[in-house]
């Protein structure tokens, strides 16, 4: 499952979680399509979720 079936899952747009972390839209697409997300973004993502940051980076895309 991917960061965008998650955030979809909870009911929140990319616009609403681009708000709610204080990011560009933009940001949140290109999080979701794979690109790498540093620890703080990602621990903010986790609370935005509901989740843990154990299930976040389980979300997140290998290096490629």
């Amino acid at each position: 499952m991917g960061l965008k079936e998650v955030r979809s899952r909870k009911g929140l747009t990319q616009v609403q979680a681009a708000e709610l972390m204080a990011l560009p839209q933009q940001r949140i697409s290109e999080y979701e399509r794979g690109q790498d997300m540093n620890v703080s973004r990602a621990k903010k993502f986790a609370t935005i979720l509901g989740c843990s940051l154990d299930e976040v980076c389980e979300y997140i895309a290998p290096e490629k």
